[in-house]
């Protein structure tokens, strides 16, 4: 059984290198790892007290925020390749039509993941969300060197 751990962390401007700035803190956090031990089926260490249906009560919150949010993504992106459409050419097009790719897969993976029913697929689908998420955003990196 885990005991109640508290983790705490502060960091300041100058902890950032940014010098003569005001001593604000930055970050200021503590997480509460509970007194539940993450066992087989949990979803992972909860604030005492906590509900063992609360995480599937906040990923129903953030997807209420994430799907709009990946649409107007999609919009403005589908925008930016309609200005650019004449520009898209040889390496440049490749790399284009790859970022649309990831994309495309991070936003498909998300949606399998949110749908999945075992731990196995939740967790599979989660990762592939965030390797085609992360493949996306240096793909979209490399597009502006």
């Amino acid at each position: 059984m885990l005991g109640h751990v508290t983790v705490m962390v502060r960091m300041t401007s100058d902890d950032l290198g940014l010098g003569a700035a005001p001593a604000v803190p930055a970050y200021h956090g503590c997480h509460d790892l509970g007194r539940r031990p993450a066992g087989a089926g949990s979803s992972g260490p909860l604030p005492a007290g906590a509900s063992p249906q609360a995480p599937a009560i906040a990923a129903r919150g953030f997807a209420r925020i994430a799907w709009p949010a990946f649409a107007v993504l999609i919009v403005t992106g589908a925008w930016n390749a309609w200005a650019v459409r004449d520009e898209l050419h040889d390496s440049y097009a490749v790399l284009f039509a790859s970022k649309l790719v990831a994309v495309a897969l991070s936003g498909l993976t998300a949606w399998l993941h949110a749908r999945a029913t075992t731990p196995a697929a939740r967790g599979g689908f989660g990762a592939a969300t965030a390797a085609f998420a992360l493949l996306a955003v240096l793909l979209g990196v490399q597009l502006t060197l």
